[in-house]
């Protein structure tokens, strides 16, 4: 006979989640690097600047699809293929519209907005997005079991939107914003996928 183990009563109170939550993870502690590619016109901006004025972004969704088969009145799914949703982040406006321009850049430089043609190839157009998530220090969350940073990158991506900043007379108390939409070949997050990426500085 197997002796049953006796279960030990669950805690009722808060030390429990005290000892495991150490103060959790905030939403709003967060940094992004952008690597810009060569063929882009960054009017002198300061790249750190984007990291500062970026107000909301978020940590990539993962989807994988299923395939349903039918069988005898069940079904049995099975994995399908992978997708990667648009990635969107929101920007301050600096007070020279400096990151504004620079988007605007190189938009145009995938596609021109009168010529309608592209300055280069656009595969040389691509760049990489870092999103960092941080610790109340504000230091960036390390990969587990090391000082490593982990952070989660778009690989070879681009703006495909730059959304329209509203002007109003009305408006008060109000700071000039707007968002970009990217488009990417795939996000890879070091401790939980594989490595097939290129680090961020070897993008281009």
């Amino acid at each position: 006979r197997h002796r049953r183990k006796t279960k030990m009563a669950t805690p009722l109170n808060v030390d429990q989640l005290k000892t495991v939550l150490r103060g959790g993870v905030r939403t709003n502690l967060f940094r992004v690097d952008i690597a810009i590619p060569g063929g882009v016109d960054t009017f002198g901006l300061d790249s750190n600047l984007i990291g500062v004025l970026t107000k909301a972004a978020q940590i990539p969704q993962a989807t994988l699809g299923s395939i349903e088969v039918p069988f005898r009145g069940t079904r049995y799914k099975m994995p399908g293929d992978r997708t990667f949703e648009p990635w969107t982040m929101t920007v301050l406006n600096d007070p020279e519209m400096r990151i504004r321009s620079m988007f605007e850049n190189w938009s145009n430089a995938m596609k021109g907005f009168a010529s309608n043609a592209a300055n280069t190839d656009p595969s040389e157009l691509y760049g990489a997005v870092e999103i960092y998530q941080l610790n109340q220090q504000g230091e960036a969350i390390p990969s587990q079991g090391s000082t490593t940073t982990s952070p989660w990158k778009l690989n070879s991506c681009w703006p495909s939107d730059i959304s329209a900043i509203d002007l109003s007379y009305d408006d008060e108390n109000t700071l000039s914003q707007f968002t970009v939409t990217w488009q990417y070949q795939y996000w890879i997050h070091e401790i939980s996928t594989d490595r097939a990426g290129t680090a961020l500085n070897n993008q281009g």
